[in-house]
């Protein structure tokens, strides 16, 4: 979620940024070196999967264009 910048009080911000702090550090200290080995591989992937560009297209409104007499299936009677 992004939040507008001046919307929150500098009291709001300071609290959530110390809340932050303290569950992080509660976090890497119940970590065993398993733990932290996963922790890393998970999030290598998903910085590598957040790399990949997936196109935002319509297919079924393609679709549409070409073939004006297409009636989508869902408001078909039978």
């Amino acid at each position: 979620m992004h939040i507008a910048e001046g919307v929150l009080s500098p009291a709001i911000l300071a609290s959530g940024y110390a809340l932050t702090c303290v569950g992080t550090a509660i976090g890497v200290r119940r970590l065993d070196n398993q733990g932290l080995l996963t922790c890393g591989l998970l999030a290598s992937v998903f910085f590598i999967a957040s790399l990949i560009h997936v196109p935002r297209f319509n297919l079924a409104h393609n679709f549409e264009k070409t073939n004006k007499n297409y009636l989508h299936p869902f408001f078909t009677a039978g």
